[in-house]
């Protein structure tokens, strides 16, 4: 039997795929219909899940080395540039923040994995190729961070490569900056998003499509 890190990799690799092949990927908060459906497969595979609002950022490899400089705003590189979902929006011409859903929820939903990490079933939305952006549909991250909702803003980067499935490109470019999202009156709004709030058998095909992918590559 895989082990559930394992497990959980091949979950984040197959899921944005088995959403694209049924047509849901373009719905609004897609990344609301990605994390129920995530946490519908967890539950199969009994595997402790829950659904956290966090903020999130993606930049290129000229934003993070401006950065770790510590260089003013004007000493900034024209080719720097993030995009995100965020409280703290970036000086203007630097990047882009995500709209805000019409119920006012300003965060990105991810899956906590209580003792193993987190999940991002939908972190394409961040892909921004002609910003030197390229990050993975999905992933999972593994760490040992106590992920306590009383406790501190608790942050995850992700650099490296990741090789674009469009053109093959591999490119040492992208880091992910992930915090948990600050209680506010609006933390929680993604709550009663329609995606959320439809029951979990109208997407009934998608999760089976995709244990039946985990399990197949398990059995290999």
């Amino acid at each position: 039997m895989p082990s559930k890190s394992k497990r959980l990799r091949r979950i984040a690799d197959v899921t944005p795929m088995c959403i694209a092949a049924s047509g849901r990927a373009r719905t609004v908060s897609r990344c609301i219909m990605a994390t129920k459906i995530g946490l519908a497969v967890c539950r199969h595979f009994g595997i402790e899940a829950r659904p956290m609002s966090v903020e999130a950022l993606a930049m290129n490899a000229e934003m993070v080395e401006w950065m770790n400089s510590g260089k003013d705003i004007k000493d900034r590189q024209d080719a720097a540039w993030g995009v995100g979902v965020t409280n703290d929006p970036p000086p203007e011409g630097i990047g882009v923040v995500l709209r805000k859903q019409k119920n006012g929820w300003d965060g990105h939903l991810v899956i906590e994995l209580p003792g193993l990490g987190f999940m991002d079933l939908n972190s394409e939305q961040f892909m921004r190729p002609e910003k030197g952006i390229f990050v993975p549909n999905g992933f999972f991250w593994a760490t040992e961070l106590p992920l306590d909702p009383s406790g501190p803003q608790l942050f995850f980067r992700i650099g490296g490569d990741f090789v674009h499935e469009g053109d093959g490109r591999t490119a040492k470019c992208a880091m992910l900056s992930y915090a948990r999202s600050k209680p506010s009156a609006t933390s929680e709004a993604w709550k009663t998003s329609p995606d959320w709030l439809r029951g979990i058998g109208d997407l009934d095909a998608v999760v089976a499509d995709i244990i039946a992918n985990v399990d197949r590559t398990s059995d290999v």
